[in-house]
């Protein structure tokens, strides 16, 4: 769970900062119930990638790489046996056996700041097995795990591991995980079963190989030969029938340009008529062939601007939901246009509030009603409700998992999150219907990663502060909104911000409105984007910033659209 709530390409990092969050949470679950050094975890993980595998690693846990030729144990176990040897004994083997249990020398939760062992690039290659697996199976000799690995399925050789384990005198909580690998991870219904074979490293156990190899050496010469040549070459004139049609090329264009030429005159009748969509239809399936064919691009816009003005004409009319219909089609054929973005917002910010006050007025007259909502129309489309929060207080903010001395300080009107391996999440203790959030974020140091808001999480239930939308920037000048669960990562939306916009990394104005189905995304004034989402998500507000960077949160404007105290 701590590895996939920070994904990123550096895996190694990723293991090690979920290793110290997942320390950190159950050294402090010790300490709050009287458990300090009486419990801990021992952990070995494992990160597969097209290429390469990772390996992380704390205490007598195991991983094995196995294969036909070898096994290999990717991990050093964590004990020491000396620690247990009667004074005049210098040598584990000269132990009694009764003497010689080891003893954990590193685990999770029995200190702040421990060491974790990693494994980088290990080269994957095809049949390979990974096994993981706790210390109950040390028992068992490596040779005899490499047997049954390979000579049974996966499933199955986790059985009969288990099964030896205990025979052998493990504990009855061995667990074993077995992974294979296929060719560039290709899934596989049928299952494989392997053998183990003697000696593979003998000169001659390839012999068929090599004959196999010399077989094919001769029909190649063969084949050279210029008699063969003939007779195969008529072999293969069929398939090779098909490359003739190379010499229509000049006739299959022609038509094809008075083809495409036809449908762009009967495209040009259709807007002649306001026949939008037919017209919409035949320049999609132009720019199918030619993404970048003027006239189809230009088509493109004339129908979005007349969608545009269609919404215009309802807007004038005080008909919202007439004019957002117009303007989101207009948004559909020119996503990045900022001009539609606002027009579809500003009609979506009206009728929500239109909505509000038709139900807290519910018991007014109509004559009365219908001069409120006149009123709603006449408010400007950039005026928001008033500030609930104006300020960073440290007793309005949960801060889970934390050190305040080691992670993160709260000076003033401030928020400061410290460079360190830990990733920074700061909760504001209120939850919103709609919400505006603004704060300044001052980047001091390297710019190694990212920072933003957080909103929509919930702050109670069955998985709180787990489920959340994400706005931030990266050291690149790129913004990214990504929905996040406990399990996964959503990207929504990700663009790098022009340079006249964001004009410095180290300090920039972030600002998010999420109003219904919508998310508007701001930097340093300027509307970046807005995103429209399945359903509404209320819940709380927060603050982020990535490992290994420093952030300093300032000025903070929480504007609720509806607000609820918890």
């Amino acid at each position: 769970e701590n590895y996939f709530t920070y994904p990123s390409e550096d895996i190694e990092f990723c293991l090690q900062r979920a290793f110290d969050t997942a320390n950190r949470h159950i050294y402090q679950y010790a300490q709050a119930n009287n458990l300090h050094r009486k419990i801990g975890a021992t952990c070995s993980a494992l990160v597969l990638t097209d290429k390469f595998a990772y390996v992380a690693h704390i205490g007598d846990c195991r991983v094995y790489r196995i294969s036909v030729r070898k096994i290999e144990q990717l991990t050093q176990d964590h004990t020491r046996v000396l620690e247990m040897l009667p004074r005049q004994q210098t040598r584990p083997e000269e132990a009694p056996k009764t003497a010689r249990r080891p003893v954990l020398t590193r685990a999770l939760g029995i200190k702040l700041g421990i060491k974790v062992d990693t494994v980088n690039k290990v080269p994957i290659h095809r049949d390979e097995y990974f096994l993981l697996c706790t210390d109950g199976l040390s028992h068992v000799p490596q040779e005899e795990i490499q047997n049954i690995v390979l000579s049974s399925s996966p499933q199955q050789a986790c059985k009969k591991l288990a099964a030896l384990a205990r025979q052998a005198g493990g504990r009855d909580d061995v667990t074993i995980q077995i992974v294979k690998v296929y060719n560039h991870f290709t899934e596989q219904v049928e299952v494989e079963t392997y053998a183990h074979i003697e000696d593979l490293s003998a000169r001659w156990s390839n012999w068929p190989i090599y004959m196999m190899l010399l077989l094919l050496l001769l029909m190649f010469a063969f084949l050279l030969h210029e008699p063969s040549l003939n007779r195969v070459s008529g072999m293969f004139e069929n398939q090779m029938s098909q490359y003739s049609l190379v010499s229509l090329d000049q006739r299959s264009e022609s038509t094809a340009e008075m083809m495409e030429e036809q449908q762009l005159i009967e495209a040009r009748d259709h807007l002649e008529s306001s026949r939008w969509s037919q017209a919409l239809k035949i320049y999609k399936a132009v720019l199918r062939n030619d993404h970048t064919h003027p006239e189809a691009l230009e088509g493109v816009a004339y129908i979005a601007r007349a969608r545009k003005e269609k919404g215009d004409e309802f807007y004038q009319q005080g008909r919202w939901a007439s004019a957002l219909k117009y303007y989101r089609q207009a948004l559909l054929l020119q996503p990045d246009n900022i001009e539609y973005k606002q027009l579809a917002y500003d009609c979506n910010y009206r009728l929500e509030q239109q909505s509000r006050l038709a139900a807290t007025q519910s018991g007014s007259s109509s004559a009365s009603r219908q001069t409120s909502i006149k009123t709603v129309a006449d408010v400007s489309r950039h005026t928001i409700l008033n500030n609930h929060v104006n300020g960073i207080f440290r007793s309005q903010w949960n801060i889970l998992g934390l050190d305040e001395a080691e992670d993160f300080r709260f000076n003033g009107n401030t928020l400061q999150f410290y460079e360190n391996i830990r990733i920074k999440k700061a909760f504001h203790q209120e939850i919103y219907e709609g919400v505006e959030i603004e704060v300044l974020a001052d980047v001091y140091g390297p710019k190694k990663g990212k920072y933003g808001i957080i909103f929509g999480h919930e702050t109670e239930g069955v998985q709180p502060y787990k489920n959340f939308f994400l706005f931030s920037i990266d050291g690149n000048g790129r913004y990214t909104l990504e929905e996040v669960t406990a399990r996964s990562v959503n990207m929504l939306a990700s663009e790098y911000i022009r340079p006249d916009v964001l004009r410095s990394y180290d300090q920039v104005q972030l600002k998010v409105k999420s109003f219904g189905k919508l998310i508007l995304l701001y930097a340093n004034g300027e509307l970046l984007k807005m995103v429209p989402v399945e359903r509404p998500r209320g819940g709380g507000v927060g603050l982020y910033a990535d490992p290994k960077l420093r952030v300093v949160f300032s000025g903070l404007k929480i504007a609720p659209a509806v607000y609820k105290r918890k």
